[in-house]
């Protein structure tokens, strides 16, 4: 799938892409409740920079923290991680919210089951870790 196809319906009259698509707010969706199967209160708001384009963000909804920031820029897709020292960017929305999830230790199985790994990384964000079976 080419960047643009995902837009349709969602462009501005001199063709650019406008606002999230409410496929676009869907994965942020899932990615939010995998991010709560590990106990975090999970908070989303997003809106438009000046420039147009959309930006979403993740916040610990019991501290306020923004811990995830996504933009999409240029037809492409970036993801920030506040104070961890890196960005990621990705032309598809799904594979960028799947590394995104990796870093926060979270992963999907075959059987599209999360798992969570690496406790200490997500203990580092405040998350209480519950055992998953």
């Amino acid at each position: 799938m080419s960047p643009s196809t995902s837009y349709t319906g969602y462009v501005s009259p001199n063709g650019h892409p406008i606002g999230w698509s409410p496929h676009e707010l869907a994965l942020f969706s899932r990615a939010a409740r995998l991010l709560a199967s590990g106990g975090l209160r999970i908070e989303t708001d997003y809106g438009l920079t000046d420039e147009g384009e959309p930006w979403l963000v993740f916040c610990n909804a019991d501290s306020g923290d923004v811990f995830g920031h996504f933009a999409r820029i240029h037809e492409g897709y970036v993801a920030c991680i506040p104070f961890r020292g890196y960005g990621l960017r990705g032309w598809e929305l799904p594979d960028l919210l799947s590394r995104f999830l990796r870093r926060q230790g979270i992963i999907r199985t075959a059987i599209t089951r999360p798992l969570v790994r690496n406790a200490n990384r997500l203990a580092a964000f405040g998350l209480a870790i519950l055992q998953l079976a």
